[in-house]
């Protein structure tokens, strides 16, 4: 079957969440231990993570959960065509300048745009206007993500061509059942790898940054001795960067050295009274749980996916489950099979006809299985 274009499954002029992954050419163990070359490659994936977070402070693309492997990774990200559009042309022009300096200094880091290199830059509004755009589009994010790694790892092997087998695969989360599923089965890549044992193990994923954050928290809570929130977050909370879980939980928006962003200048204390014209400036959760459940639930389905341990879904994660559209008698089955049952889209059935619609086909891959998954 031939492959569906990327506008199809990813809709850049509209907000939505997305599963993104990239596969090492030929599925070479390039970034981790590989046992035919006998080489260790495993400092790589922090070279990915570091490029994730800072790719995070420039886009207006919230990172939502993470894991980096030996031969790929995954991401699930959501583009915030709504916060783009909030930022000024200069913040847009300055953004864009981080990641594609006229100069840089001596480090090779980007230097500081002089006022009137930020003048000229502005003057030109069509070419804002395109950047603007592209720092909302997750093709970008991808490119500057892949391409940076790419030519960071050949320069390192003296090597030339590809290192990524493809830009990147995608496909469309259409409902909160299907971002939890895809969350769940991306922050137990490790476990089901066996390159870890818990998800407080796995050290490449957003489960463990969460982990080590949640801890944290709880310490500043117990030394600060006040009513400190649990997701209260500072600069150098090891999650900072990613997307608070929680909808109802908000992150100031990230913005790299020099780049004012328009979250910073709005006061995070007012009452929620007078939040509800800017919420749209703020990193808010993408689902409708507790960072507590959303762990829980990932503690719980990792002890299950190990063999000959499984049982039956634990009855205080149930009503989660269907909380959020999920039948809970298939759930194992699905963080199983999830990539082998989804392709471009994921949802309930209804969902997903829908989305087959808008690009012109009957139906897409996938359908029975959504079914079967969601209520």
């Amino acid at each position: 079957m031939p492959g569906r274009p990327r506008k199809d499954v990813i809709r850049e002029d509209e907000v939505g969440v997305y599963h993104v992954w990239t596969r090492c050419v030929r599925r070479a163990r390039l970034c981790g231990y590989d046992p035919v070359t006998d080489k260790n490659r495993d400092y790589r994936k922090r070279w990915i993570y570091d490029r994730m977070e800072e790719l995070s402070r420039i886009f207006a693309v919230d990172a939502c959960v993470f894991a980096i492997l030996s031969n790929h990774y995954h991401l699930i990200v959501r583009n915030r065509v709504d916060l783009v559009e909030q930022w000024s042309q200069e913040e847009v022009v300055r953004r864009w300048w981080m990641l594609y300096p006229e100069r840089r200094d001596k480090d090779g880091a980007p230097a500081e745009p002089t006022p009137l290199e930020i003048r000229s830059l502005v003057q030109d509004a069509q070419r804002v206007e395109v950047l603007r755009k592209r720092l909302c589009s997750i093709s970008w994010f991808m490119k500057s993500l892949n391409e940076w790694i790419s030519k960071r790892c050949n320069r390192e092997d003296n090597a030339r061509g590809h290192f990524w087998e493809e830009r990147f695969g995608a496909r469309s989360l259409l409902s909160e059942g299907a971002i939890l599923a895809c969350a769940i089965y991306i922050d137990l890549n490790e476990i089901r790898a066996e390159l870890a044992a818990t998800p407080e193990e796995s050290q490449n994923t957003s489960a463990y940054r969460r982990i080590l954050a949640r801890i944290k928290r709880r310490e500043r809570k117990a030394a600060e001795g006040r009513s400190t929130m649990v997701s209260d977050y500072q600069q150098d909370d090891p999650d900072f960067w990613l997307c608070p879980i929680h909808e109802q939980d908000q992150a100031p928006l990230l913005g790299p050295a020099g780049v004012e962003s328009v979250g910073r200048s709005l006061d995070c204390n007012r009452d929620d009274t007078n939040l509800g014209s800017v919420h749209k400036l703020w990193r808010h959760g993408f689902l409708p749980m507790t960072p507590d459940e959303y762990l829980e639930l990932l503690d719980w389905t990792g002890r299950q996916i190990v063999p000959g341990k499984r049982g039956a879904i634990d009855s205080a994660l149930a009503p989660i489950l269907e909380r959020l559209g999920l039948k809970p008698s298939n759930w194992l089955n699905v963080i199983d099979n999830f990539e082998r049952w989804f392709h471009a889209a994921v949802g309930n059935a209804s969902e997903v006809t829908e989305q087959a619609a808008r690009t012109g086909r009957q139906w897409l891959h996938g359908v029975r299985a959504c079914q079967s998954t969601f209520l």
